[in-house]
């Protein structure tokens, strides 16, 4: 798939829904709040993207919201093998960091090559995150 097909162009007509997830104004999508990021954020008008997108999910980290949107797909589509699934990939992310890692990854905010994600170490705050996803998905179905 051709990168011009998955980014919407603002005023490209389309009959598709798209949703941004970001957590500090450079994602796709953030472009829904282009002159809140320019005020609010520090480097905004440096790191502001023009991207906008139907939905828009702002988290404290962008890959939280993506799992917390993956998890409230499953919920919804009450399908045990799903979520099976869903929790096994989310038992799996810190094996995905120590891949991307391996293979020239880095901390976008410390510019290492280290087992964290905004700045923050994988074990101490975002396994803790994932943990409290995995639960809420463990209870519904």
């Amino acid at each position: 798939m051709q990168f011009r097909f998955i980014i919407p162009w603002r005023k490209r007509k389309k009959n598709y829904l798209t949703i941004g997830i970001g957590d500090g104004g450079n994602e796709c999508g953030t472009g829904n709040i282009y002159k809140e990021v320019q005020k609010y954020v520090y480097l905004g008008d440096d790191i502001c993207t023009d991207r906008f997108c139907d939905y828009l999910i702002m988290t404290g980290v962008s890959n939280w919201g993506a799992l917390a949107l993956a998890a409230a797909l499953v919920i919804q589509s009450q399908d045990s093998d799903a979520k099976q699934f869903f929790i096994k990939e989310c038992h799996s992310q810190k094996q995905i960091l120590e891949n991307i890692i391996s293979n020239g990854s880095y901390d976008g905010v410390t510019g290492k090559a280290e087992l964290s994600i905004d700045g923050m170490e994988f074990d101490k705050q975002h396994w803790d995150v994932i943990q409290k996803i995995v639960e809420v998905v463990k209870e519904t179905i």
